[in-house]
C-alpha cells in the first residue's frame, strides 16, 4: 500500500452513508409494503453493503493514488455526491416513509434497495473509475453495477 492512511481515509468515507441506514431502521412500514418476489431476506443486506461499501472505498483508494490522472476535483466531488445520495436514501424511505413511485420499476417501487439503479449511479456515469483506475479499482466496482 502507498498509503495507509489515506486507504483508512477512503475506507471510513466509504462507509459514511451507512450511519443513515443505521439511524433509521425497516419499522412495520416498510414490512407492510407488498415487494418484489425478487426482494432478499432482510440479514443479506449487512454483509452485502459491508463488501460494496469496502470495495467502494478501496476503488477510491486506488483512484487518488492512480498517477494516470493529475486533477481528481471532479472524479472526487462525484464521489462525494454519490456517497450523500447513497446515504440520503434511507433517511427518504425509511425515516419520511416515502416509498418512490417508478411505475415502469415495480422492483424500484417495493423494494428498499431498488434506488440503487437510479440514483448511485452517479460516479459509475461520469466515467471516472472506467477512465481512471488501474485494472484492481475498475474491479473493485463490479458489485456497485
Amino acid at each position: 500500500m502507498k498509503n495507509l492512511k489515506l486507504l483508512i481515509g477512503c475506507l471510513m468515507l466509504a462507509f459514511t452513508p451507512a450511519l443513515s441506514g443505521m439511524a433509521v431502521r425497516p419499522d412495520e412500514w416498510y414490512n407492510s409494503l407488498q415487494k418484489s418476489a425478487l426482494n432478499p431476506p432482510g440479514w443479506v443486506f449487512a454483509p452485502v453493503w459491508t463488501v460494496l461499501y469496502a470495495t467502494m472505498g478501496i476503488s477510491h483508494y486506488r483512484y487518488c493514488v492512480a498517477e494516470t490522472a493529475t486533477d481528481k476535483t471532479a472524479g472526487n466531488l462525484v464521489y462525494a455526491l454519490q456517497l450523500l445520495l447513497n446515504g440520503t436514501w434511507s433517511l427518504v424511505f425509511f425515516g419520511a416513509r416515502a416509498a418512490p413511485r417508478f411505475p415502469q420499476h415495480r422492483a424500484a417501487r417495493d423494494c428498499h434497495h431498488g434506488h440503487h439503479g437510479e440514483i448511485s449511479t452517479g460516479f459509475q456515469k461520469c466515467g471516472v473509475a472506467a477512465l481512471a483506475l488501474p485494472r484492481m479499482g475498475r474491479l473493485c466496482l463490479l458489485p456497485e453495477f
